[in-house]
């Protein structure tokens, strides 16, 4: 078992893992992936994984659907004002809770996917299945599978 640390915006980024793995698990550090470096970052997972190898990430993803983006955001919002009233006696409107949470992603540099647009990715890196594993609102689970094919 070992973790690597590394700036998933840099081309090569996996360069210091030594041999392949079998297993990459990734929460919540593909929201601080660069758009133009997502492509690349999928290929590197690809190219590292021994066969068969599997890649599971757990995110918040946007939706491609305004609609289905909002009313999932809309459900988060009202989950955390009703845990900060219960919890800690604070009445905060959701528009409040919203415009926080916005800043707050923009200050922490968070750059979602959306659900499709990795699916696709991990496709496009060559992984032969990608399924959805899990998901509740704009939390999911993604898990990849390369081959022991080829």
């Amino acid at each position: 078992f070992s973790i690597v640390e590394g700036d998933f915006n840099k081309t090569e980024w996996y360069k210091p893992i030594s041999q392949p793995v079998s297993v990459v698990v990734s929460a919540i550090a593909l929201h601080y992936l660069r758009t133009e470096c997502r492509s690349s970052f999928f290929d590197g997972v690809y190219e590292f994984l021994e066969k068969p190898g599997y890649f599971a990430i757990g995110a918040s993803f946007d939706s491609e659907h305004e609609f289905i983006q909002e009313v999932c955001f809309n459900k988060q919002l009202e989950y955390t004002q009703k845990q900060l009233l219960e919890m800690e006696g604070q009445k905060v409107s959701l528009e409040r809770l919203r415009e926080k949470r916005r800043a707050e992603s923009e200050k922490a540099g968070v750059n979602r996917l959306m659900l499709g647009e990795q699916m696709r990715l991990l496709q496009q890196a060559g992984f032969e299945h990608v399924e959805i594993v899990w998901r509740y609102l704009s939390v999911a689970v993604v898990a990849a599978f390369k081959a022991d094919t080829g």
